[in-house]
């Protein structure tokens, strides 16, 4: 009975606003900014702590655009509390100091951890493999007990699989590194 019960006021909610001449695509655009809200609320460092992190994503972005475009097309930033996380691969040592040290410039970063690979560049079925291994720990993680899985972000590269998040104590971080 509670299923229907949930199903029913599911379909209520999405209803009424169209009834009312709501637009639907505002509703669910607005559901789907709503269900982000709560994600990031219920993360460790809040939606403020989530804000910022982005601020210095998209500033970083921004600057590595301006110098060379290469590095925002081949690297991926990962920013929690301000630590920032920079991979992706390169044939070039200096592009990856050069990405880092720009990185190192911008308000908000409290670390760099610089795990961009010096090699060639990874190809298409790499890319799925390393998709298909993120997304295998991140199933892991969800599911796991005592780990809350929203306070941790993964990036794999190549199958380097890194991890960058916060836990309450040393023993739930070690947990996480155990799935």
């Amino acid at each position: 009975m509670s299923k229907l019960r949930a199903v029913l006021c599911l379909l209520f909610t999405l209803a009424m606003p169209v009834a009312l001449g709501g637009c639907p695509v505002a509703i669910v655009g607005g559901l789907a900014a709503a269900g982000g809200a709560g994600y990031k609320a219920n993360q460790e460092r809040g939606v403020t702590g989530a804000f910022d992190d982005l601020t210095i994503k998209t500033n970083i972005q921004n600057a590595w655009l301006q110098v060379n475009p290469l590095m925002q097309r081949d690297f991926t930033i990962t920013v929690y509390e301000g630590r920032t996380l920079l991979t992706g691969t390169t044939p070039s040592p200096e592009l990856k100091a050069q990405a880092a040290q720009i990185a190192s410039q911008i308000p908000g970063v409290r670390a760099i951890y610089n795990e961009i690979e010096v090699a060639p560049g990874e190809g298409a079925w790499a890319s799925v493999k390393d998709t298909w291994i993120s997304s295998q720990i991140r199933s892991n993680l969800v599911f796991a007990s005592q780990v809350r899985a929203v306070n941790y972000t993964i990036d794999t590269v190549n199958g380097s699989v890194y991890l960058i998040g916060s836990a309450r104590t040393q023993a739930f971080a070690s947990r996480t590194a155990l799935i």
